[in-house]
């Protein structure tokens, strides 16, 4: 995905709210999933953001839905009731089709499994903290308007000097 490369030596930091709302949902009779985004730099997965998929079937075992969209996509995070920490060879086949450098498991309150390709058996190190990221928060939220605006303006220049060098050619032409 966009900005975010694959390092499986990183950490991950989980801010405490996203924690405590990936706990919550242990207590459901079935599997959910959630998509996680955030960043990456100096060898940390900063996750800013949580967002639910559309999901088309859950039950003890599996969680089928959407696929996590947009920006700066770290992860599908998704549960083992059964407290497993392992991928199973489904969660390794649906990893590999996706584009996000990790995927990861709800194991148990507080117990989360990150994964990278490059390892499907070593567990990656969280960390669980309280972040105020209000601002890192706004930055993301503002990125794809302010992007959208810059590349409007830039193709209008570019349509503007386009038709400009048209008018002078003709000009000499005459």
């Amino acid at each position: 995905p966009l900005f975010i490369r694959e390092d499986p030596a990183a950490t991950i930091i989980i801010p405490r709210n996203i924690a405590e709302i990936l706990n919550s949902f242990l207590s459901q009779p079935h599997e959910f999933a959630a998509c996680l985004k955030g960043l990456y730099a100096d060898g940390r997965y900063q996750i800013t953001e949580i967002k639910f998929p559309e999901t088309s079937g859950q039950s003890i075992y599996q969680v089928e839905h959407a696929k996590c969209r947009g920006f700066n996509v770290i992860a599908t995070i998704h549960s083992h009731l059964d407290g497993s920490c392992e991928l199973s060879k489904g969660d390794i086949f649906s990893f590999g089709q996706k584009d996000e450098p990790l995927t990861a498991i709800v194991c148990g309150e507080n117990d989360f499994a990150f994964y990278s390709k490059l390892s499907f058996t070593r567990r990656m190190n969280y960390i669980i903290r309280d972040i105020n990221n209000k601002r890192l928060n706004y930055f993301w939220a503002l990125f794809p308007w302010v992007f959208s605006a810059l590349l409007i303006i830039a193709l209008l220049v570019l349509f503007y000097e386009r038709e400009r060098i048209h008018k002078l050619r003709r000009r000499d032409k005459a």
